[in-house]
């Protein structure tokens, strides 16, 4: 990514990780994010019932940045049927959480 905050999205289901995206300037240089793109990579038949892990680090120390996908990113997520996200916390440890 050419952000300062690097974030990385994984999708996965009981059968394990089947997409992945990270933000990026995107095809139209607007800029796309890390959601958005693994939707994007995603099979359409598996997302139903699918979660998804966001992740985020800062570029220039490597430290854990909370990464929550944004309004836009979530209602895109409840559309294809994800509707549990799991964040990294600071800490590093993962929570779930609902959206």
């Amino acid at each position: 990514s050419v952000c300062s905050v690097a974030v990385a999205a994984v999708v996965f289901d009981s059968h394990g990780i089947y997409s992945w995206g990270w933000n990026s300037s995107g095809a139209n240089g607007y800029g796309e994010h890390a959601e958005c793109a693994a939707i994007r990579r995603a099979n359409r038949n598996r997302l139903s019932k699918s979660m998804i892990a966001v992740a985020g680090r800062r570029k220039r120390n490597m430290k854990v940045v909370v990464a929550f996908p944004c309004a836009d990113c979530q209602a895109r997520l409840i559309k294809v049927g994800i509707s549990t996200v799991w964040i990294q916390e600071k800490s590093g440890l993962w929570i779930k959480v609902g959206i």
